[in-house]
Formats: C-alpha cells, structure tokens, sequence
C-alpha cells in the first residue's frame, strides 16, 4: 500500500493540522462554502488504514477531491490516513487528510470526510475517470 515517507514526520501533520485548522476556522465562522466540488453519492468499499489499525467501510458521497465514509467510530480530524479505494477496475491506493467528521444531524450520515493529499498522477487521473464516469458528465 501507499506509504509516503512523511507519515513518519509528526512535526509536519502538527503544521499541517495547525493551518487547516486556522483556515477552517476562519471560513466556518463566516459560514463560507468550503467544498470546492460537487459531492455524488456513491456506495464503494474502502480499506481504511490509520496507524496500524486496518478496518473496511463503505463510502456515502465522492467527489473529485475527496470521499465521505460512512462510520460510527472516525479517525481523528486533521491526521493522515492511507486508504484503499475498491473502484470498478481495481483498487485505488492514496493518502487523505481528515477534514471533518460528523454525527448523524437532521437525517445526516454520521461519518467522515477525507480529502484526497498526495496522490500519484495515475492515481488521480483514474479517480477523475471515476468521477467523470459515476457524476454522467462527458470530457
């Protein structure tokens, strides 16, 4: 699986931990959109990887940045974990910030949100393919 040597550098999470947090602040307190693409919901499997703990769950919404997973029991926000995405032609490796998680809210899915950091030119064209090909929309 995907293992980025930064991984290994907690100094490195803490700053990136510490200015998304700034960022995220600021925007929620002015209660600014901060998705930067259109989610669409999308049953996938996915092996998700925190630590040296590995558990299966199943994704609620994609979008070309990121995926939501459905779970009662999130990884913590603002860490790194490695995922598997188990997509049509095979699984798809990477790694994702966790930006948020949720609880089940006004019909809401509890779970949480992973935006995509650091992956592979050809990981990421096959996810834009996925996207392109699950949202209906041509090239």
């Amino acid at each position: 699986m995907y293992n980025p040597a930064f991984l290994a550098f907690p100094k490195l999470q803490f700053l990136l931990r510490s200015a998304w947090s700034m960022a995220h602040n600021d925007l929620a307190n002015r209660g600014v959109e901060q998705r930067r693409s259109k989610r669409i919901p999308c049953a996938l499997r996915v092996d998700l990887v925190e630590g040296r703990s590995k558990r299966t769950v199943t994704s609620v919404d994609v979008s070309r940045h990121g995926i939501f997973l459905g779970t009662t029991e999130p990884p913590r926000e603002r860490y790194l974990v490695q995922l598997s995405i188990h997509l049509p032609d095979g699984p798809l490796a990477g790694t994702a910030y966790v930006s948020r998680s949720s609880a089940r809210e006004a019909g809401g899915e509890t779970g949480v949100g992973l935006q995509f950091f650091a992956l592979s030119a050809q990981s990421n064209e096959r996810w834009d393919n996925f996207i392109l090909e699950v949202s209906g929309s041509d090239r």
